[in-house]
């Protein structure tokens, strides 16, 4: 089974970097032709729900549902 791999959108500070140099990284439509082949892709995602809500102060006596990062 070959190993997973960032999808496009996901990027390190390392990524970032190599973007300001113009190294491109690929590209969503690159993406969907790997996914069809069968390379799975490793996707980061944000969840309110898994784990239940934690509701954090932003100040004023207002608070918001914090989200937990996963892949």
């Amino acid at each position: 089974m070959t190993a997973a791999r960032r999808s496009a959108g996901t990027e390190t500070g390392l990524d970032v970097l190599l973007r300001w140099v113009w190294i491109r990284r690929r590209t969503p439509a690159q993406d969907i032709e790997d996914f069809r082949n069968g390379q799975p892709l490793q996707v980061v995602g944000f969840t309110k729900s898994i784990g239940g809500a934690v509701m954090v102060s932003v100040g004023r006596g207002k608070q918001i549902a914090r989200t937990r990062q996963g892949y």
